[in-house]
């Protein structure tokens, strides 16, 4: 598992908090009251979102990156 490794999944991980904040800001403007502190409370964290993201993306020393193939039976019957 390689520094590389780490930066793609950490911008990934990015990627789909801004996703979720875009969709998060939308939906204010129709959800019930009960919702909407919620989302309001969702929306005051991204900070600690993103410095989260930045924490995780550290690759730790030692760490083994391997494959899993989806056929367990490698196509036999």
């Amino acid at each position: 598992l390689t520094q590389a490794d780490m930066d793609e999944a950490a911008e990934d991980a990015r990627a789909r908090l801004e996703t979720a904040r875009r969709g998060a800001r939308a939906a204010l403007a129709t959800a019930p009251p009960a919702i909407v502190e919620t989302i309001e409370r969702f929306l005051a964290r991204g900070d600690e979102a993103e410095a989260l993201i930045a924490r995780l993306a550290r690759a730790p020393e030692g760490a083994s990156k391997s494959r899993i193939h989806g056929d367990y039976h490698l196509g036999q019957g």
